[in-house]
């Protein structure tokens, strides 16, 4: 075999393996795979699909939970709250509170209350909306 033949092969394995990479593919495989089959090899890489990467999808809840429900200490307090109608409600406990915010019942606009305080707070004045 004449070595014009060789370095043709390489390259044509050399060439496979730059496209594999920029197409999210193993280079080392078709590398090998233009190397042995040639052209043959560089076309089936154009065959396949490409991988397309997608990106995360990240998902916010509509509602989310301000910190605070995130809080142990809060969990043991008896809460009021005020609701729509300007009614104090309570106490109640703190899973009940939570079930009102998940229900939308209560808004980052709803005054609170518990023991602890000295005056109410609005849901949106307590923290973040982080957990």
């Amino acid at each position: 075999m004449k070595p014009i033949f060789i370095v043709f092969w390489v390259i044509l394995g050399l060439i496979s393996a730059h496209i594999a990479t920029k197409r999210g593919k193993n280079p080392y495989f078709w590398f090998a795979m233009g190397l042995v089959f040639g052209i043959f090899g560089l076309l089936a890489l154009f065959l396949f699909v490409p991988k397309k990467i997608q990106p995360p999808v990240v998902v916010r809840e509509e509602n989310p939970k301000p910190s605070f429900f995130f809080q142990e200490e809060n969990t043991e307090k008896l809460w009021y709250y005020v609701n729509k109608s300007n009614e104090q409600i309570g106490p109640i406990s703190f899973g009940a509170l939570s079930k009102l915010w998940e229900e939308e019942k209560i808004s980052s606009s709803t005054y609170l209350w518990n023991e602890a305080w000295a005056s109410w707070k609005k849901i949106e004045d307590l923290l973040t909306n982080s957990p």
